[in-house]
């Protein structure tokens, strides 16, 4: 009713009836609005056209003869030709709604066709960025679990370096103590050499070294009394070894003084020792093994060598 209202075609009753449908629906009135801008195109091809005054003559002629022949009358109602030339004037105003209503909604498919394929192309579009954007994100993820692993790698080489940095803060205080234990043992050694020097009789001090290896010791003996007192400086000793300390005599075989201590230590000395040694005799230390040489005879490396000088 609404297509057919905005096109005008609509008897007086069913006309008067839709206008009073919308006065109560705002559906109806909406419907009329749509067809009214369906069809507002259609205007413009439009103009107004004077007739002819021979058409509205012979319109007048047929539509309203004012005589009629008996065969008409015979024939009844559905013969007569005003009837019919009626319909075929209502038929040809049908004609001309159905064909603009089928330009119009050829042209709404048109239309409708344009924006299919508008929205096919732009899903295809989205198809493809959606595709890249997958692309994207696989290479980004890709690189994200190479950065983990590179972080991972960092971690380990952190925590790496974190046990060797404890193992070395571990093995500097190792250090510190033995420095602080040799410092102790050198201080003890000096000032057993002061208080050596601060007595009337001369003092013999013999400081052994070697140019292979670490081991440092001092060795005070005051003249005419029966020891010598012996200090290691520097150097570590295995557990399973010990040191021996000898007396050598020029053109002589060297003596054994016997085993002594890792640290500090008083040596005696025989009158016969007390000769060589103050006669120039030189003092030298080896490694032997745990007890000393069984021999008599130095069997491990002698790690030190020192001559004694009278202070």
């Amino acid at each position: 009713m609404a297509a057919e209202y905005a096109i005008g075609v609509l008897e007086p009753a069913d006309r008067l009836r839709f206008e009073a449908l919308m006065a109560q629906d705002p559906q109806a009135r909406a419907a009329l609005v749509q067809w009214q801008n369906r069809l507002s195109g259609l205007d413009d091809a439009y103009v107004p056209v004077a007739p002819p005054a021979v058409v509205k003559k012979r319109l007048d002629e047929r539509l309203f003869a004012a005589t009629s022949t008996p065969a008409s009358d015979a024939a009844g109602g559905w013969n007569a030709l005003a009837l019919w030339r009626a319909f075929g004037s209502l038929a040809t105003v049908a004609a001309v709604v159905l064909a603009i209503f089928a330009g119009h909604l050829s042209g709404e498919m048109k239309r409708g066709g344009d924006a299919l394929t508008a929205a096919r192309q732009e899903a295809d579009q989205a198809r493809n960025d959606l595709a890249a954007y997958r692309t994207d994100l696989e290479t980004y993820e890709n690189e994200l679990a190479q950065r983990a692993d590179r972080l991972a790698g960092l971690e380990a080489e952190l925590a790496s370096m974190r046990d060797q940095l404890g193992t070395a803060n571990g093995d500097l205080a190792g250090l510190r103590q033995v420095l602080a234990s040799r410092e102790a043992e050198l201080a003890d050694a000096r000032a057993e050499l002061t208080a050596a020097l601060e007595r009337a009789g001369p003092v013999l001090v013999v400081s052994l070294q070697s140019r292979d290896s670490d081991y440092r010791f001092l060795a005070v003996h005051e003249q005419g009394s029966g020891e010598v007192r012996l200090t290691r400086v520097a150097g570590d000793l295995a557990a399973d070894r010990d040191f021996e300390l000898w007396l050598v005599e020029p053109q002589k075989e060297a003596v054994s003084l016997g085993v002594i201590p890792a640290g500090k230590t008083a040596v005696a000395l025989s009158p016969d020792h007390v000769r060589v040694l103050e006669g120039g005799g030189l003092l030298a230390v080896s490694i032997e093994q745990k007890g000393g040489s069984p021999t008599g005879v130095a069997q491990g490396p002698v790690v030190a060598v020192g001559v004694p000088e009278t202070l």
